[in-house]
């Protein structure tokens, strides 16, 4: 979970999000082995996502699922034509 108090705009995270999407799209070298990890981010923002705490963690996990869905390695914003 990262939090980012000063991001209000949903095209702000999601410029963000794809930052992170694509830093994972480079193997990782561990004990010379090569690691693959895809990344899966749901956004939520305040308030338009919810008010609380609770709430936006509830819609970021739905919209990740989403991402997942779909094939994963990505990010997804929540709707709530989503439930």
């Amino acid at each position: 979970m990262l939090l980012l108090p000063e991001i209000t705009q949903k095209e702000d995270a999601e410029i963000i999000a794809g930052k992170i999407v694509k830093s994972f799209q480079r193997a990782f070298i561990l004990k010379n082995h090569e690691l693959k990890i895809t990344a899966s981010i749901g956004i939520a923002i305040y308030p338009d996502c919810g008010v609380d705490f609770d709430t936006l963690k509830k819609n970021a996990d739905i919209a990740m699922y989403k991402v997942k869905e779909k094939g994963r390695d990505n990010f997804q914003s929540y709707d709530s034509i989503m439930e």
